[in-house]
């Protein structure tokens, strides 16, 4: 659809048209080249603009989607932590197993970690823009199980379920990684049960690798 701008060009080629056939030597072929020029011309100044706006409008999305933050816990954080640490229990677990075992150890030792108890364990929180907990990593820096060597332990990785789906585990895992990384540690273990599929589906895109199977048999 033609602008104004667009609307006065070829308003003005009407004015030559009618000059040429006063002139006879009009020429229809010539007259909708021009006319088709003129569009073009419009056409390609409205696309422009259009270009324009759609880029201020993904400035303006990518202004209001930034990355949580993510930084060390606080004892004003307990609340938020001790909150989302059942969590980590939120899958189909095996037979036998009391959804509370799964992460009431993880909780004393981010109580621990508050309360300055647990000196080679971080805790570390992804806050929103109220600066509230909306995911959580417990890292401890230990040796290696079988090579010795300096390494870290990923206690516990949690996203808060109205934050999931938008990358913030995988923002976690990296963090924790380059955390580790930072205290020294030359690894990152974890345990994960099998029929977590989610969690594993997050750590195999990460590279671990499960190179051990801890099995269980129930005797009472």
């Amino acid at each position: 659809m033609l602008t104004a701008v667009g609307l006065l060009k070829v308003s003005r080629l009407f004015f030559k048209v009618s000059a040429l056939f006063y002139c006879n030597s009009f020429n229809y072929t010539a007259w909708l080249s021009y006319a088709y020029a003129a569009m073009q011309t419009d056409k390609g100044q409205t696309d422009k603009g259009q270009t324009r706006t759609g880029r201020a409008n993904t400035v303006q999305k990518n202004k209001t989607q930034r990355e949580p933050n993510i930084r060390p816990a606080k004892s004003t954080d307990r609340n938020a932590i001790l909150a989302m640490l059942p969590q980590l229990a939120d899958f189909n677990l095996p037979q036998g197993r009391d959804p509370k075992h799964l992460w009431a150890a993880d909780a004393d030792l981010a109580d621990a970690v508050l309360n300055n108890r647990a000196p080679d364990t971080f805790c570390h929180v992804a806050v929103n823009s109220n600066d509230q907990p909306i995911g959580l990593i417990l890292v401890s820096l230990r040796p290696e199980m079988l090579s010795c060597t300096p390494s870290a332990h990923l206690e516990a990785i949690v996203v808060h379920p109205d934050a999931r789906g938008k990358g913030l585990g995988r923002l976690l895992l990296t963090y924790a990684e380059a955390a580790a990384k930072q205290h020294g540690a030359q690894s990152l273990t974890l345990h994960v049960f099998a029929n977590n599929t989610r969690a594993r589906a997050l750590y195999d895109s990460h590279g671990f690798n499960s190179e051990l199977i801890r099995a269980i048999k129930w005797l009472t």
